[in-house]
C-alpha cells in the first residue's frame, strides 16, 4: 500500500522536473480519456436499477447527485493531476524523441508565487506562426522572459505529441 502511495506521489510532482511542459494538454487528453468512461459508468447505473426496478427515484437522485460531488471534488484536487502526470510520464518514457524547435512571442505570462500548500503557477503562452503553446514551467525557468518578448527553445516532443524540455 505504502509503495502504491510513493507511486501516486511521484507521478504527480514528475511534471516538476522539466523546464517547461504542456500541463494543459495533458490534461485535456485525461478528460478525454476519464469523462467518456464516468460517463458510460453513469449510464450502466441507471440501466441497471432501471432494470432492477428501483422504486425510490427521489433518494436514488440524490445519491447520484452527491456521487457527482464527491467526483468532482476527487478529480479535480487530485485525479486530474495523477492523470495528467501519468499522460506526461508516458509520453516521456515511451517511444522516440523528436527534436522540436520552439520559436515565437511569448503573448502571455502566469507568475504566481506559491505559499504553504499552493506551489504556485508559472505559464508562458507562445505564439509560433499562429500555433499557440502553453507552457507550464517553474518560477526559476520563467523569471527570463517577457511578455512580447522572443522565445526560442530546442525541445522534445514525445509519443503523445507534448512538448517538453
Amino acid at each position: 500500500m505504502i509503495l502504491i502511495i510513493i507511486l501516486i506521489i511521484y507521478i504527480i510532482f514528475y511534471p516538476l522536473q522539466f523546464e517547461f511542459y504542456e500541463d494543459l494538454k495533458a490534461k485535456r487528453i485525461a478528460e478525454f480519456i476519464v469523462i467518456p468512461i464516468f460517463s458510460l459508468s453513469i449510464l450502466y447505473d441507471l440501466f441497471r436499477n432501471l432494470k432492477k426496478g428501483e422504486k425510490n427515484w427521489r433518494k436514488y437522485s440524490i445519491n447520484l447527485v452527491k456521487g457527482l460531488g464527491v467526483f468532482a471534488v476527487i478529480y479535480f484536487l487530485i485525479l486530474r493531476s495523477f492523470f495528467s502526470g501519468g499522460i506526461l510520464f508516458i509520453n516521456t518514457v515511451f517511444g522516440v524523441k523528436e527534436i522540436v524547435k520552439v520559436s515565437g512571442i511569448i503573448t502571455e505570462k502566469t507568475n504566481v508565487k506559491g505559499g504553504g500548500r499552493f506551489i504556485g503557477k508559472y505559464e508562458l503562452i507562445v505564439d509560433q506562426n499562429g500555433n499557440e503553446f502553453v507552457f507550464d514551467s517553474n518560477r526559476k525557468s520563467i523569471e527570463n522572459y517577457e511578455v512580447n518578448g522572443h522565445f526560442e527553445m530546442e525541445m522534445k516532443k514525445g509519443i503523445l505529441n507534448l512538448i517538453y524540455k
